[in-house]
């Protein structure tokens, strides 16, 4: 099995290689998530474990969903991240998409 690790330090990466090269899995490690998705696109890859650290790294586990949907995502985060996503989740909220304009905060506000 190939396993994708991205966004990991170099000690955590050195760990986990060792533990799935152990395993037998053939492990490709990466530091960014545009290296993740040169190999996700060069490679055939069945999962992928993901340190999401900040929320641009969000935008790797959207490609992936998108591009390549049969692959298993495991995602490691801190608290902080974690309590953003589920804020977001569990709030009601309107998005205005950038450039933001005058005259679509008005819409939105009821001022």
């Amino acid at each position: 099995m190939n396993i994708l690790i991205a966004n990991f330090d170099h000690e955590k990466t050195r760990e986990l290689n060792e533990y799935f090269s152990s395993h037998r899995h053939m492990v490709y490690s990466v530091d960014n998530d545009l290296e993740a998705v040169q190999v996700l696109n060069n490679t055939k890859v069945e999962q992928v474990l993901i340190n999401i650290n900040k929320i641009l790294n969000f935008g790797l586990i959207n490609y992936i969903n998108n591009h390549y949907s049969d692959i298993v995502i495991v995602i490691v985060t801190n608290n902080c991240v974690e309590q953003a996503i589920s804020i977001i989740k569990n709030c009601t909220y309107d998005i205005i998409h950038e450039p933001l304009t005058l005259s679509a905060l008005r819409q939105k506000l009821l001022v």
